[in-house]
């Protein structure tokens, strides 16, 4: 009895293991485009190809990195966002290997602008509803979280040494004229460029420590509590199985 291939693993997604096996070291020096992991992943998913799936996933976490570091300016043309629903979407459906990749997903899916209606709809361009849901809570909290950060910080230390020369409330304004608007739903990038812009501070050594440890705590907090806002499931077993679409399977195109 033959097998057709074509009816367990999408054309596309078989071509793209083929040539990771062809260029396997090739690749292991220089990682495939996101679109092309993509691929590599659901096709030894589906075959159960143990170490082409962990080459992926690994690049997945790479493209996806659990960590509020270097969180760069958002673009709308940047692969990390125009794959972010479907990579979103395998992580919660292989919540064991990709759990990873959650925050950074539905970070880049919320800091976005625009209404999150573009997320309906059928396919792998789409949520699901639960996760459209968590995306408006995460873009709420984001907004929040950056405007208390620009209207109610302030780092004046108690120890500075710095007297009137000291200007480091003085930064307070600057950030309320450059930055509000601009990281309106993008605190991690707006802490990002502020930590960039310390040489610039007219500001004694103690409250310039207060203000990097002020930004990094707030950097910290607000990643952490990324978890509670998407409902990052612990287990495997708190998987979700949100859409029956054949698009939602590792199998999609």
């Amino acid at each position: 009895m033959t097998c057709d291939l074509s009816e367990i693993v999408h054309s596309a997604n078989f071509e793209a293991l083929l040539a990771s096996m062809e260029d396997s070291i090739h690749y292991h020096e220089t990682p495939p485009d996101l679109a092309t992991v993509l691929c590599i992943y659901r096709a030894a998913s589906c075959l159960e190809f143990a170490s082409y799936q962990a080459f992926a996933v690994s690049a997945l976490n790479n493209f996806y990195p659990d960590t509020a570091l270097n969180i760069p300016k958002f673009n709308a043309k940047a692969p990390v966002y125009s794959h972010a629903i479907d990579v979103m979407r395998l992580g919660r459906e292989n919540i064991s290997q990709l759990a990873g990749v959650l925050k950074r997903t539905f970070y880049e899916l919320a800091r976005a602008p625009g209404d999150l209606l573009r997320f309906c709809g059928q396919g792998t361009t789409a949520a699901s509803f639960n996760d459209i849901c968590r995306l408006g809570t995460v873009k709420q909290h984001l907004a929040y979280a950056w405007l208390t950060l620009a209207t109610t910080a302030h780092w004046k230390a108690t120890n500075c040494s710095g007297g009137d020369s000291c200007r480091i409330n003085k930064f307070q304004s600057h950030l309320r004229k450059n930055y509000v608007l601009q990281c309106g739903n993008d605190p991690l990038y707006g802490i990002e460029k502020l930590l960039s812009e310390a040489d610039s501070l007219e500001a004694c050594a103690e409250c310039l420590a207060a203000w990097r440890a002020s930004l990094e705590d707030r950097r910290n907090g607000i990643w952490e509590d990324l978890a509670d806002w998407i409902d990052m499931p612990e287990t495997d077993t708190e998987s979700e199985s949100e859409s029956s679409s054949p698009a939602a399977r590792p199998n999609s195109p």
